[in-house]
């Protein structure tokens, strides 16, 4: 392995650009991917982790090296697949920091349905208060994620498309195709 995850005073040089390069150009993309993507990913799940902001810095940039599919499929779906979890306002906002950087077809066509199935899941489960967050934090981000988008771009996602809003709410599509 390239990394072994205990190793904790590896982390502050795990997130510098640099030695991502370096490490991308020697072994690849797809043993980063396996090997060293995941473990960026459960630091950014993680609130105490604290250089977030390097992290979150790194995580864009990397969107850029590995191209927006493979960061889509690598990325932003397991960061939003997360959101399904207690205490992630810190993911939301890693995430709307890469939409920035990705742009909004992107948010349109990859985070804004499953933001709206992840909020009608949440919004159905029993109150619990560990869980009631959940569809603040989503909301949240899905205004932030208007800032990503033009004018015409949000009415025709949000407005003039609002029934396919109320459609995800009644009637999800198949979370299991994000995982």
């Amino acid at each position: 392995a390239m990394y072994e995850a205990n190793d904790i005073a590896l982390q502050p040089l795990l997130i510098q650009i640099p030695i991502l390069n370096i490490m991308i150009s020697r072994y690849g993309r797809g043993p980063f991917i396996e090997q060293i993507l995941p473990h960026l990913l459960s630091w950014a799940r993680k609130r105490e982790f604290i250089h977030r902001d390097g992290l979150s810095d790194t995580l864009i940039k990397i969107t850029n090296i590995l191209g927006i599919p493979l960061s889509i499929k690598h990325i932003v779906y397991p960061l939003l697949a997360s959101l399904a979890k207690p205490n992630t306002h810190h993911v939301a906002d890693t995430l709307v920091s890469i939409a920035e950087f990705t742009g909004e077809n992107v948010v349109v066509e990859h985070y804004l349905p499953v933001l709206f199935s992840l909020l009608q899941k949440q919004l159905v489960r029993t109150v619990h208060p560990k869980v009631e967050a959940g569809p603040i934090i989503i909301l949240g981000m899905i205004n932030d994620l208007v800032g990503c988008m033009r004018r015409a771009t949000v009415l025709r996602a949000l407005v003039v498309e609002s029934n396919a809003i109320v459609r995800t709410l009644l009637n999800p599509p198949n979370f299991s195709t994000i995982q």
